[in-house]
């Protein structure tokens, strides 16, 4: 009679222990949850830079709007002459501040 008892007994708490066990693990990973650090959010090194690309872009340089209108209307009365050799050198200067 006793190992009929002790085989119901170990019966009834393997079905206690399935009942309230992912239940006791439902709180648990609640509460490791509610420890845990709060989210973060970090930007690649790529982001950055081109976060500062888009400011560098937004700051308008003094005098460039009057220059860039002077020479649309070069362009359109058909009176600008671009010299291809000083377009490489402005090039080359700008290449070389921002390879720094």
């Amino acid at each position: 009679m006793k190992i009929e008892d002790l085989t119901q007994r170990l019966q009834i708490d393997a079905y206690v222990n399935n009942v309230e066990g992912p239940q006791q693990n439902r709180q648990q990973d609640v509460q490791q949850r509610q420890d845990a650090a709060p989210d973060r959010v970090e930007f690649s090194t790529g982001s950055r830079l081109m976060q500062r690309v888009a400011d560098v872009m937004k700051v308008e340089e003094p005098g460039r709007a009057e220059m860039v209108e002077a020479l649309k209307q070069q362009v359109q009365q058909g009176t600008y002459a671009a010299e291809p050799g000083g377009v490489a050198d402005a090039m080359m200067r700008d290449l070389l501040k921002e390879l720094g």
